[in-house]
Formats: C-alpha cells, structure tokens, sequence
C-alpha cells in the first residue's frame, strides 16, 4: 500500500503517467533490499539500538515451551522482614533491582533497590551511632518499605499463561514459587526482555 501511495504521489508531481512503471520498479527493488538487510522493521530496530523495556503482546515463539522456574533471573538475594544492616548492604552490592523478602523459604513481598536504598539511608545515621557504642547488628525493618502483595507464579505455569501480565498489565517484577510455595526466584521485565532478543 505504502508502494502504490508513493508512486501515485511521485506521478501526480511530475504529472506524467509513462514515469510510473519505472518509479515502482525502483521502490519495489528498494523494499526488497531493505528487508533483505533488515530483518525488523525501523520501530523495532529503534527500540533495540535504544533498549526501551518493549515487550510484544504476544510471547516469541522460541519461548512458548519453556516455563516460568527457567526464566528465573539468576539468583535472588534474598531478604528477612527485618535483615541486619550488613547483609542489606550486601544485597546492595549485587546489580538486581528488586529483592525478594522471604519468610520460612517462601516469598512474602518485594522490595525495589529504590526503597532498599532509602531504608539504609534512613537508618544510616542510627547505624553509625550504634556502631560506635558496639552494636554492630543494628537491623533495617524492610517489611515498612516491602510490597507485600506481590504477583507469585508457580514455577511450572507455560510462558504464554504469564506473558500478558509483563506486557499488557505493565508488572516489572514476581516471585516463583513452587508447588508447595517455596521461593524458586523471581522473573522480571528486563529478563523477559534479553530472553525474548537472544
């Protein structure tokens, strides 16, 4: 269609109807080289070169057999409702943007590295006081900054089950469970997303 409007507007310009046949051989070979070179349209290549957190409505077909316990993001650190100081800033070391909080092995909210960091920040001060009285297990009570109400997917639900939630409902983050509720790791919109481009 995009063909037909260009040559319909290149011989309206020129008003000469002999060019026509040439002007659509033209474009015609100039599509076709430029879907041979690239295998995506230009919104797509964009959305690539740029790495916009993009996912299609529709899950690839390269991960239509797989489940949710295999596009688990590495390995989750977790968190108690109320961790020690050292071990939060160790979380912190890692590179993930959410943190699962687990209780008993099972997952009972999320905690976004945004709010981690303002929870240390806010006890920072205190830690350091308490650090020069001796007390070096001064705690950070997470459960105040968790989401307690996170998605949670068995591990053995098919990708197509899960997908929409990521895509459509706009979820950046949830936990993995297994068949009796113990924490299996966490699936997020950014893994999604690299696993969908390999």
């Amino acid at each position: 269609q995009m063909t037909a409007t260009v040559v319909l507007i290149c011989v309206q310009c020129v008003n000469n109807l002999d060019v026509a046949p040439v002007v659509m051989l033209s474009i015609s070979v100039s599509m076709a080289v430029n879907r041979w070179m690239n295998k995506h349209g230009h919104d797509e290549q964009q959305i690539k070169i740029k790495k916009l957190p993009f996912l299609e409505a529709e899950a690839p077909h390269h991960l239509l057999s797989l489940r949710a316990a295999a596009l688990c993001d590495g390995n989750a650190t977790g968190l108690r409702r109320i961790e020690s100081f050292q071990q939060v800033s160790r979380a912190l070391e890692s590179e993930a943007m959410h943190f699962p909080v687990l209780q008993d092995g099972r997952c009972i909210g999320i905690i976004s590295r945004k709010y981690l960091e303002a929870a240390v920040r806010a006890r920072s001060a205190s830690f350091t006081a308490a650090l020069q009285d001796g007390d070096e297990f001064q705690t950070v009570p997470i459960f105040r900054f968790m989401d307690a109400t996170p998605f949670i997917l068995e591990d053995k639900m098919p990708v197509e089950r899960f997908w929409k939630l990521f895509a459509k409902g706009g979820e950046t983050v949830a936990c993995v469970a297994s068949d009796n509720g113990d924490f299996v790791g966490m699936i997020s919109r950014q893994g999604l997303l690299a696993a969908s481009y390999r």
